[in-house]
């Protein structure tokens, strides 16, 4: 670790020992949204977390609003007790990332204006979210810079014939340092009437956000390498890494701040899953995950585990391994989280019965396909994954299937806009436009359906059978053949109810 990152560390640590971060009582807050005609965006989203999940975001919302430029309003928050975190998209015919999160406390009232591509706060508790943009376009204005510079050098390294490696080590020369100390001066000097817990929760932020860009470089480039020939590839890789265990290895910060930072928790899982992988010294009892959030504060410890639960999907976890985590974990918005979803994703459990609308406006609900086989297809417009699997392999299985009355093939849009949504049926490249043609009227990820399954990627596939049970949940059904799908539905379909 450099010593302005111990320097830093070190600062946060002995503030920690005077001051523990302050619970206030239930108390409300507010954002009054105002999206200006000339703001470049139809409209924009507010998504609230109380505890932000960073693999499943849409599990843990706890308040979410979209405003569009005709109809200013507010979102009112209630029920909680300390600084939680929100962040905005933006529309203009298609949906956008999220910006940037920002952090907001118990009786906070601010104004948030849109305008010329610009956002501002005003009002009470404005100074910390008005840092945390100002942080986020320092951030992107840096990068840009490096790379321009870091594209034009002609220097040469045995990585340069890899790209994807190349990249992953061009990234890692950037100078973090630099960027560390132009936010923390920035922290320091810019809004010096922010409380010192503010400030010590911005420094946390800062230095979580600059590992977690670095340890996805490390993801992106893996998943690159999986699909050339990783045997050549691989031991670069792990070489790269070790040589940079240091710019990869995430500092730790004190116990009282860590759950303050929304993706503490994730670049923690990263670390020791990479650390499993290249480390060469490793602490083998860390092969555990289990073991790994025990040597954690309680907070973090069940956050982490959860992280992981999510991420691996629970309908892929080994039953007694689920089973020993939920024991460990004490948190109970946790707990019923995961307790929901095993319920969800177990098969043989009853299905959810949704209801959603198609093209028409009328609703149609899962309950209505009782005595029919189920095949539920999610997608999204520019979803490459979900028109190549249609194109080769579904769109052929729905043919073999036409006409037959004890089968349903239903397609589930998570588009956020509608008219997306229509267009990309009409040009089947995506479903059937004869077929049945759902989606989640506008509230893409958010939808309950798409929660209660913990849907993140696509496409995914659900397959219910008459009784309206899960039968297969996205359980390697995207590698399936046409044949090999045909027989399983076939299959289904003789079983008499």
């Amino acid at each position: 670790m450099t010593i302005m990152l111990a320097l830093l560390q070190s600062s946060i640590q002995t503030h920690a020992q005077t001051s523990i971060l302050k619970t206030r009582g239930n108390q409300v807050a507010s954002i009054q949204v105002i999206v200006q005609k000339n703001s470049g965006y139809d409209s924009l989203q507010i998504d609230l977390w109380k505890e932000y999940l960073s693999t499943s975001p849409s599990l843990s919302i706890l308040a979410s609003k979209r405003f569009d430029y005709s109809k200013p309003g507010t979102l009112k928050i209630s029920d909680f007790s300390r600084t939680a975190y929100f962040a905005l998209k933006t529309f203009n015919g298609k949906e956008t990332d999220y910006l940037a999160y920002f952090p907001i406390s118990p009786g906070d009232h601010v104004n948030l204006i849109v305008s010329n591509g610009k956002i501002r706060f005003t009002g009470i508790g404005s100074d910390k979210m008005n840092l945390a943009y100002e942080l986020e376009q320092m951030e992107s204005d840096f990068t840009k810079r490096f790379y321009r510079s870091q594209h034009t050098s002609k220097a040469e390294s045995k990585y340069s014939k890899i790209p994807v490696v190349a990249e992953f080590s061009n990234y890692l020369n950037l100078p973090l340092d630099s960027l560390l100390n132009l936010k923390l001066a920035l922290v320091q000097k810019r809004y010096p009437k922010l409380s010192q817990e503010d400030k010590d929760i911005f420094k946390a932020n800062t230095i979580t956000q600059e590992y977690k860009k670095r340890l996805w470089t490390l993801v992106t480039t893996e998943k690159t390498i999986l699909r050339l020939d990783s045997s050549s590839i691989t031991p670069l890789l792990q070489e790269l890494y070790n040589n940079n265990i240091a710019l990869l290895t995430v500092p730790d910060l004190p116990g009282n701040i860590q759950t303050y930072c929304p993706d503490y928790s994730l670049i923690k899982l990263l670390q020791w899953k990479f650390g499993i992988r290249y480390g060469n010294d490793f602490p083998k009892n860390q092969y555990d995950i289990v073991k790994y959030a025990n040597t954690f504060r309680p907070a973090l410890r069940d956050k982490l585990l959860t992280e992981y639960m999510l991420n691996r999907g629970l309908n892929k976890l080994d039953t007694a391994f689920t089973a020993k985590a939920m024991q460990v974990i004490q948190n109970p918005d946790y707990l019923s989280l995961l307790s929901d979803l095993n319920s969800n994703l177990t098969i043989g459990k009853p299905a959810y019965d949704f209801s959603l609308e198609n093209a028409q406006g009328k609703l149609s609900k899962l309950s209505d396909f009782k005595g029919k086989v189920v095949f539920l297809d999610f997608w999204f417009t520019g979803c490459l994954g979900c028109t190549a699997h249609y194109k080769y392999v579904l769109s052929k299985v729905e043919q073999h299937f036409k006409g037959n009355p004890y089968i349903a093939f239903i397609s589930i849009s998570v588009d956020v806009n509608r008219k997306t949504w229509i267009e990309s049926v009409g040009k089947s490249q995506y479903t059937d436009p004869e077929g049945i043609n759902l989606y989640t009227q506008g509230k893409g990820l958010h939808h309950d359906l798409i929660k209660k399954y913990n849907i993140q990627s696509f496409p995914t596939f659900i397959i219910i059978d008459k009784n309206m049970k899960n039968v297969n949940i996205n359980n390697g059904i995207k590698r399936w053949s046409e044949q090999e799908l045909i027989a399983y539905l076939e299959n289904l379909i003789k079983v008499r109810i």
